[in-house]
C-alpha cells in the first residue's frame, strides 16, 4: 500500500472507532464528505483491501 492509502486506512479506522467525524476525515484527506462515505462503505464491506489499487 502507498502512503496515501495507509493514511486513508488510518482515517477510516478512526471514523469506525468514533474518534473523528466524517466531516473531519474529509478535511484531513482533502476530499469531499461524499467520497468519505463511498470509501467507508467499501472499507466496511471489503476491509483494507478495498483501498489498495
Amino acid at each position: 500500500m502507498s502512503d496515501k492509502e495507509l493514511k486513508r486506512l488510518s482515517v477510516l479506522q478512526e471514523i469506525c472507532d468514533q474518534r473523528i467525524t466524517q466531516s473531519q476525515a474529509a478535511q484531513l484527506l482533502h476530499i469531499s464528505e461524499r467520497q468519505i462515505r463511498r470509501l467507508l462503505q467499501k472499507y466496511k464491506a471489503q476491509g483494507p483491501a478495498a483501498l489498495a489499487h
